[in-house]
C-alpha cells in the first residue's frame, strides 16, 4: 500500500535543535518538518556533531524552520547528504539558510562534508551570507538540483564557502536568487580564501547582484582571496568576478 506523509512541526519547540545527532540520522521521503524554531541558537531541525556522526535526508520536505545558522542542518562535524526533497521558507538570521557548516577557531574537525544530490530550494533566506549553504566545510559536491529565488544579505545569495573548501558542482540550475546588500561579498556563489570550485554543466544566470561598486559588481560567481575557479562544458554562465589577484579562474 502508499506511505503515509509524516509531518512533523517543531513550532512547540523554541530555542534548540529538534534533533541534536553524534550518530546516524535519517529521514525519508514521506517526511515534513516543518516550523522549527532554534531561536538564537544553531540548527533549526539538525545539529550534527560529530566525526562520525551522518544526517542523511532523503527526498524530504524541510518548510519553515528557523535558526541563527543552519536553518535546517547545523553541522559543527561530520558529513550531511541530501538525496533530493523540497527545501523551502526556511530562515537564518546569519548565515547558512539550509545548511551552516562550523569554521569556529576551536573546531579541529576533519569531516565537515556536505552532499546535494539533487532537490528544489526554493525562497530560503540567510540574514548574512549562504542563502542555501554557508561556512568552512572540507568537501561539498552537488550534483543537481534547482536553486530558485533564494536570499542572502551578503554573499553567495545560494552558497558562501570559505578556508580550503574544495567544491565541486554539477549539473545545476541557479536563477533569480538575489544578494540584498553586500560590500566585499557577492556573487551567487562566493568561494574564497583558498579554497576551490569546479562548476561542470551549470546553468547561472538571472541572479540579482549588489552592485556595492566597479570593484565589487553584480556577479553570478565571485572567487575571492587566493581561491581557484574551475569551469568545464558549463552550458549557461553569467558575469564572473574575482575579488583578487591571486585568486584565478580557469
Amino acid at each position: 500500500g502508499s506511505t503515509k506523509n509524516l509531518t512533523i512541526d517543531g513550532a512547540s519547540v523554541v530555542g534548540k535543535s529538534l534533533v541534536y545527532n553524534e550518530g546516524t540520522f535519517v529521514t525519508n521521503s514521506n517526511v515534513i518538518i516543518q516550523n522549527a524554531n532554534a531561536g538564537s541558537t544553531n540548527g533549526g531541525v539538525v545539529y550534527n556533531k560529530g566525526e562520525i556522526a551522518t544526517t542523511t535526508l532523503n527526498g524530504s520536505t524541510m518548510t519553515g524552520n528557523k535558526a541563527a545558522k543552519g536553518a535546517v542542518v547545523f553541522c559543527y562535524s561530520g558529513t550531511v547528504t541530501i538525496n533530493g526533497g523540497i527545501y523551502s521558507g526556511n530562515i537564518a538570521t546569519s548565515n547558512g539558510g539550509v545548511i551552516f557548516i562550523d569554521n569556529g577557531t576551536n573546531n579541529k574537525s576533519e569531516t565537515r562534508i556536505v552532499n546535494i544530490n539533487g532537490g528544489r530550494f526554493e525562497s530560503n533566506e540567510a540574514g548574512a551570507t549562504g542563502g542555501i549553504l554557508a561556512g568552512n566545510a572540507k568537501k561539498v559536491d552537488i550534483i543537481g538540483g534547482t536553486f530558485y529565488k533564494n536570499k542572502a544579505v551578503g554573499g553567495g545569495a545560494v552558497i558562501n564557502v570559505a578556508g580550503t573548501c574544495v567544491a565541486q558542482i554539477s549539473n545545476v540550475t541557479m536563477t533569480e536568487n538575489e544578494v540584498i546588500n553586500s560590500g566585499t561579498y557577492n556573487g551567487t556563489i562566493f568561494i574564497s580564501n583558498g579554497g576551490s570550485l569546479t562548476l561542470e554543466n551549470c546553468t547561472i544566470v538571472n541572479n540579482i547582484g549588489y552592485a556595492a561598486s566597479t570593484a565589487n559588481p553584480s556577479c553570478d560567481i565571485r572567487v575571492g582571496g587566493t581561491a581557484d575557479l574551475y569551469l568545464k562544458n558549463n552550458v549557461n554562465l553569467g558575469v564572473v568576478s574575482r575579488t583578487s589577484a591571486n585568486s584565478t579562474i580557469n
